[in-house]
């Protein structure tokens, strides 16, 4: 090794050491914390989705939650349905506690199927994953279906 190439393979070192340092020094700023927020500091589309589905319900309780670089608000409204936004304010979860989950916010496919092979039974609670959706009926039951193509894929009881 010559004595400038031993000098840039020192600063390549010290970069990269320089760069761990900081990196550990400013995830504890990003870390994982959740505050109480207003109403009003939900995102709009959260607030247009809230007025849209429960307009006879009032937000009893909200929260940001912040998961290093992910941000996502939990609304608990006054008749005790919860509910999860992303940043931009899409829905990420609703679960209802005493009635079942708004019907325009479960797709046209997975409401076919629990109409056809659990009728009389209820969404309670739907959740979107990045590659699927998570459906609890109100007979306990816990279906997952294929995003794109809306297949049951995991079945649980």
């Amino acid at each position: 090794m010559t004595i400038k190439q031993l000098k840039r393979s020192t600063w390549i070192k010290i970069g990269v050491a320089a760069a761990v340092v900081i990196l550990l020094g400013l995830s504890p700023l990003y870390a994982d914390y959740e505050k109480p927020v207003g109403e009003e500091s939900l995102p709009v589309e959260a607030l247009a989705f809230l007025q849209q589905h429960f307009p006879e319900e009032k937000v009893a309780f909200a929260k940001q939650n912040n998961d290093y670089f992910v941000r996502t608000y939990e609304v608990i409204l006054s008749g005790g349905t919860k509910l999860e936004f992303k940043r931009n304010g899409e829905w990420l979860k609703v679960e209802a506690k005493y009635r079942a989950v708004p019907e325009e916010i479960v797709p046209e496919q997975i409401a076919e199927y629990v109409r056809t092979h659990f009728p009389g039974v209820m969404v309670k609670e739907i959740a979107k994953e990045r590659k699927e959706y998570e459906v609890e009926l109100s007979n306990s039951l816990e279906l997952k279906f294929d995003r794109k193509a809306f297949f049951l894929t995991d079945y649980d009881d």
